[in-house]
């Protein structure tokens, strides 16, 4: 059974599917450039970034030196076996349980704040939170950070994305974000 929801729509994926009661497998989209800035310089994101993302979120395996990052209870609830590659393109989710419904709940948490790290970045600085780091396939880079200030963001030309309703016009149409931040008195 394949997926390819109309509301709810994959970035990096182009659709995913059980391929049995026990494997849930992700179509990566063709030609996910990485921001074309070190370490990872425009190559291509592949299914081996999101393999290395998900080994130590679910202690498969070793990937960088905290071993246990974010909240993740519900993907840790549907007792993950393996994520595996078995190309570039395609990532399979080996799990226990029988439960396709508490499977896709369990990843579409993580789907809402699901941050994929560049692998390159990870070995060259190991703390990716510094956003002079920051390497991903969106549509803006960002070039600029200061705290409780502002963020500055440029154009990604190597994005993938095209306007849905002009499929001739790329994505994104603006050259440049610069986004002030006004933090909230109340909370300081």
């Amino acid at each position: 059974m394949i997926f390819q929801p109309q509301v709810v729509k994959g970035h990096l994926a182009e659709s995913w599917e059980f391929t049995d009661p026990y494997t849930f497998k992700v179509h990566l989209r063709h030609w996910n450039i990485l921001q074309d800035i070190p370490p990872a310089n425009g190559r291509e994101f592949t299914a081996e970034d999101v393999v290395f993302h998900f080994k130590p979120d679910v202690r498969l395996g070793s990937g960088y030196t905290n071993p246990v990052r974010r909240g993740q209870t519900q993907l840790r609830s549907i007792q993950l076996i393996s994520v595996t590659t078995p190309d570039r393109y395609n990532r399979c989710l080996q799990v226990e349980n029988r439960q396709p419904d508490l499977i896709l709940d369990a990843l579409q948490e993580v789907g809402t704040s699901l941050c994929i790290e560049n692998p390159e970045a990870v070995k060259k600085w190991g703390d990716v939170r510094d956003w002079h780091h920051a390497v991903g396939t969106g549509p803006f880079i960002l070039k600029a950070f200061v705290p409780d200030g502002s963020a500055t963001l440029i154009k990604n030309p190597n994005y993938w994305g095209f306007d849905e309703r002009y499929p001739q016009n790329k994505l994104p149409y603006v050259d440049k974000l610069k986004l002030l931040i006004i933090p909230d008195q109340e909370l300081l």
